[in-house]
């Protein structure tokens, strides 16, 4: 599990890399988030030496690292996916088949875009709630039990944001990497995402500003101070 596709690239095809060493019925598993098109050029390099790979990026945040309930996003040969499902359900409470090799890492930047979404678009939401007089907590009470509820609403917000600790152990620049995956596999497939484009601008922003080390809840600062206001309680 690596921060992106070059560095993976490099470790497993480079000179000195893993495939240089490999023996002949060897598996792979990456399960950094990386692009879709690089882990299909790595698999066919592996393929090459007698080696398989499958594509198995998480979701679940640090949190369900510590606690084993990871959500493993498995990309590959159905028969090579069962036969490492044991190793995954000791670090997963989910584990998902998504097809062929790079689905997964496919389905992983679609995840991460839309997780984006919704901390970028509480973030504006809390700030004007706030600065029109509204509480932020009973502001995310109402949004958790109505059609605004989201992952931001349920644990983001009221864990990191609120209390003000920002903590969340998934750095703006990597998150900010992931939706430059997707911004290139939409480019690649020719397929128009308008807000995605938005998203990106908004966290590429905060890289620019000097918030890449921090966790990615720290975007609703940034946005606090575009609306001078500050969401806590």
């Amino acid at each position: 599990m690596l921060p992106n596709s070059d560095i993976v690239e490099k470790v497993v095809l480079g000179s000195g890399g893993i495939i240089e060493g490999a023996r002949e019925g060897g598996v792979l598993i990456d399960m950094t988030t990386a692009y879709p098109m690089s882990t299909l050029k790595i698999a066919k390099g592996l393929a090459k030496e007698g080696n398989q790979m499958l594509d198995a990026p998480v979701s679940g945040g640090v949190v369900g690292a510590e606690q084993g309930t990871l959500s493993i996003i498995v990309g590959g040969e159905s028969e090579l996916v069962e036969q490492c499902r044991p190793m995954f359900q000791t670090m997963g409470k989910n584990v998902f088949h998504m097809g062929e090799t790079r689905s997964g890492h496919t389905m992983k930047a679609v995840n991460n875009f839309l997780s984006a979404c919704s901390v970028a678009a509480t973030s504006e939401a809390l700030a004007l709630a706030t600065k029109a007089g509204l509480n932020p907590r009973r502001v995310v009470d109402v949004l958790q039990v109505s059609t605004g509820r989201s992952c931001a609403t349920e644990l983001k917000f009221p864990r990191f944001v609120l209390p003000r600790t920002f903590d969340d152990g998934w750095r703006i620049e990597l998150l900010s990497k992931d939706l430059d995956i997707l911004s290139q596999l939409a480019r690649d497939l020719r397929v128009p995402m308008f807000i995605a484009s938005t998203v990106q601008q908004i966290f590429g922003f905060a890289l620019s500003q000097g918030y890449g080390q921090e966790g990615h809840t720290s975007i609703a600062r940034l946005i606090e101070g575009w609306a001078g206001v500050k969401v806590a309680g």
